[in-house]
């Protein structure tokens, strides 16, 4: 759900009506209007508190399940960044293996001569 239906959601079950809020945040009742249609979506984190403070809500609850939903995102990247940095780490491993045995045939060569 997009932070604006969040917000009128939101409003609607606590019996806020749009006139309170848009007063209450200093803006036009069109211009709430627009962000509670998703026509207006990018908010100053400012705002955002304002908004959650008079809803008596946390502000990560205007996030709604897109936050649930941001979560399993971030938690596969973890995930794909864990994969990677094993992989890396056995690369590493078998390139320091790869160095003793060069500098052992070194060492081998050197003795020879």
């Amino acid at each position: 759900m997009k932070i604006g239906n969040q917000i009128r959601s939101i409003r609607e079950k606590k019996g806020i009506s749009s006139k309170q809020l848009a007063s209450n945040l200093d803006i036009d009742l069109s211009t709430l209007n627009r962000i509670e249609n998703g026509k207006i979506n990018k908010f100053d984190p400012e705002f955002l508190e304002k908004i959650a403070h008079f809803l008596g809500i946390n502000i990560s609850e205007l996030f709604g399940k897109d936050n649930t939903y941001r979560s399993s995102i971030k938690q596969e990247a973890i995930e794909q960044f864990e994969k990677i940095e094993e992989i890396y780490e056995k690369l590493l491993a078998a390139k320091e293996k790869e160095n003793v045995a060069l500098k052992e045939q070194i060492q081998i060569l050197k003795t020879k001569l």
